[in-house]
């Protein structure tokens, strides 16, 4: 049985919460992304992936749903992507979610952005605010 290799932390005024879970089909980050230090913010998730993408569920999907995030976080968040899209093609099963308000179109631009960048399709979804 392989361990679980977590990694959560919980939101603030400024970070998205992250839940990271090896043993869980969805992996989420959600919320606003404004971090003083974006780059150090997302170095523990992209570490996170990249040393445990082999304990990873075959049929993981991460989840993106972001409210508003700066430029900082937008370098921190695609280099986050690109380390999960080049796993994907080792986990096949993998894949990107990216939701978005309705009314949002930054945070919709900014997935068709990431994806054709890398070449790639997310599962768009948008959702209406609550």
């Amino acid at each position: 049985m392989s361990k679980s290799r977590t990694l959560h932390i919980e939101s603030s005024k400024s970070t998205p919460l992250v839940d990271i879970n090896t043993e869980k089909q969805i992996q989420l980050i959600d919320g606003v992304s404004i971090p003083s230090n974006a780059r150090g913010f997302y170095q523990d998730v992209q570490d996170m992936v990249e040393e445990n993408f082999q304990y990873f569920r075959p049929d993981t999907e991460f989840h993106f749903r972001l409210e508003y995030f700066n430029t900082a976080s937008s370098k921190a968040l695609f280099n986050l992507v690109k380390k999960i899209h080049d796993h994907m093609h080792q986990n096949s099963g993998w894949k990107i979610v990216w939701k978005y308000e309705e009314e949002e179109d930054f945070m919709h631009e900014s997935g068709i952005n990431f994806q054709e960048i890398l070449e790639t399709k997310f599962e768009m979804v948008k959702f209406s605010p609550a």
